[in-house]
């Protein structure tokens, strides 16, 4: 017979009394003895034993004025922050092919106003020296439904605007003036062509008043989306300078209350207090050459409690640093912070520095840095429409080539339009090739692929002036398999068809692949008034793809 017996010992405070409360208070019998062996051991020398009660910044800030698009030698532009947001300003593309869908609305809008002006009768003499263009792609759905739902009457509102603009004739000039402004509303105001086809990025540049002159700040490789101050650099090369005017600084003198910083899973400081599960520090693993989190590891689980912030407000859109920060801590002493960076000589003090605008020409610590920060005038949230053009560029080892696969483009009215889709849906309502014969094997010259696949074949670049010549991917075409024999165009934008020859560098297109898109956006600024425009945006693809190009093959016949 086997006797099981089970125990359970429980921690708990051992009190006297029948209240628990007093020995969870852990109260300390002698405090004064617990400070002499703090005092003893040498630990009341540490430099923080204070903690701060009170802040006084001085700040300065300089506006941005002056906007440059593309690459240097581009002409600058003056810049007002307030009015257009500078991602809109940089994204926002030049005037393309406008779609039939924009060309019926200005037709729409002017009839409108010629109704109710009474001058419909001018309608059928202006349809008819302006007719709709052809379609610019014979197989969108969507001009045909376009231009069904419209009717025969229908004419191109954009070419009667640009007819009215030169020569009004016996349109009246109210009607003019009224529909020449709505025009005028769809084109995007102050455009930039900031977009660098042959890199597939976006690079400009912005500049204020500084210090001790001009401050330039450079992008030169941003890829859309979302951007902040950490997309620009500053750039003292006096070549590209932009030209912004002197002015002189807006000081500002405030005085705070410091808080100290708090994020989740950081320690505790009350005794009885647990930290946050949610978040397990103690589980990070890092390398030794994770610099980075082992500096938030570090930092989390050791100094966590030891930082403080204070809100400074600043001016938006303008570069800002702190002339000074004074902190009187909990002794009444007032102690003057220093910044970690100065400059000896030509040189650094400092080889490292945080929330400073890095220098684009200059290594870290090669040389002093204006203390100054981008407060970008950027938007907090847009909001964002389904992609109307889709590109995935990548790489086929087996046919030699690159390849974009155009999957989404724009339509006649100006939706997105799946080339894929199509493509299949065409394909599988055709018939079947005739390859019936009575030999064994069918030579077969090349092999089809989709026609929303457009090769990029490798050449040397024609600007490179090296010995060697670097290598580039040219924009291609294929030849249409259903005996007609027409090229196979591309038919969206980011490819730009009507430009030739049209290329980028080959280093762009990485073994994964690469994904570009066409995102429409909108929001509203300051003051209120909306913003609309078409962003780029470049990301990572889905690795290498096989098209299935090959040449001189044969392949056995179907059966009949």
């Amino acid at each position: 017979m086997t006797v099981t017996t089970t125990t359970w010992h429980r921690l708990e405070p051992r009190v006297r009394g029948g209240d628990p409360a007093i020995g969870l208070r852990a109260a300390i019998h002698d405090p004064l003895w617990l400070l002499g062996r703090q005092w003893q051991m040498g630990e009341l020398l540490g430099e923080d034993a204070a903690f701060p009660v009170a802040v006084r910044v001085e700040t300065e800030s300089y506006p941005l004025s002056r906007f440059r698009p593309g690459d240097p030698g581009r002409p600058p532009v003056a810049y007002d922050p307030s009015a257009t947001p500078l991602e809109v300003t940089v994204e926002r593309e030049p005037p393309e092919a406008p779609p039939l869908r924009l060309r019926l609305d200005a037709w729409t809008r002017l009839s409108g106003i010629l109704r109710a002006a009474g001058q419909e009768a001018l309608l059928p003499a202006l349809a008819a020296a302006h007719p709709l263009p052809p379609p610019r792609v014979a197989t969108d759905a969507a001009d045909a439904r376009l231009r069904q739902l419209a009717g025969d009457n229908a004419a191109d509102g954009l070419a009667v605007a640009a007819t009215l603009a030169a020569n009004p004739g016996a349109v009246p000039a109210p009607v003019i003036a009224a529909f020449l402004a709505w025009v005028a509303a769809q084109a995007p105001a102050g455009a930039g062509d900031c977009w660098i086809t042959d890199r597939l990025e976006y690079r400009f540049a912005v500049a204020a008043a500084g210090p001790a002159g001009e401050v330039a700040l450079s992008a030169p490789a941003y890829t859309g989306g979302r951007l902040d101050w950490h997309d620009l650099d500053i750039d003292a090369d006096p070549a590209h300078a932009l030209g912004a005017p002197a002015a002189a600084p807006t000081l500002a003198v405030r005085h705070l209350l410091p808080t100290r910083v708090s994020f989740p899973g950081m320690p505790a400081e009350r005794f009885w207090e647990f930290e946050d599960a949610a978040v397990n520090l103690g589980a990070i693993s890092a390398a030794a050459e994770d610099l980075g989190r082992l500096l938030v590891v570090e930092f989390a689980t050791m100094f966590g409690n030891d930082w403080w912030q204070v809100p400074v407000p600043a001016a938006f859109g303008a570069l800002v640093g702190v002339r000074s920060l004074v902190v009187r801590d909990s002794f009444g002493q007032n102690v003057l912070i220093e910044p970690t960076e100065r400059a000896v000589g030509t040189r650094a003090s400092a080889p490292w520095r945080i929330f400073r605008q890095s220098d684009a020409a200059l290594a870290a610590g090669a040389g002093p840095a204006p203390a100054l920060l981008l407060l970008a005038p950027v938007i907090a949230n847009a909001l964002e429409g389904e992609a109307i053009e889709q590109v995935l560029l990548l790489r086929d080892e087996m046919a030699n080539l690159g390849w974009a696969v155009e999957r989404v483009v724009e339509g006649a009215d100006g939706r997105p339009r799946n080339r894929a889709t199509e493509y299949a849906t065409r394909l599988s309502a055709a018939a079947d090739p005739a390859r019936a014969s009575p030999a064994a094997l069918i030579y077969v010259l090349q092999t089809a692929v989709p026609e929303h696949w457009i090769p990029l074949v490798p050449v040397r670049d024609p600007a490179n002036r090296s010995p060697t010549g670097a290598i580039v991917l040219q924009r291609g075409s294929l030849l249409t398999q259903d005996g007609a024999m027409r090229p196979i165009t591309a038919q969206g934008v980011l490819l730009a068809p009507e430009i030739s020859p049209w290329y980028f560098h080959e280093e762009e297109v990485p073994r994964a692949g690469l994904r570009i898109a066409r995102v429409p956006a909108v929001a509203r600024w300051l003051d209120g008034a909306p913003h609309s425009w078409v962003s780029r945006r470049v990301g990572s693809g889905g690795g290498e793809g096989s098209s299935g190009l090959r040449f001189d093959i044969a392949i056995p016949p179907l059966p009949s």
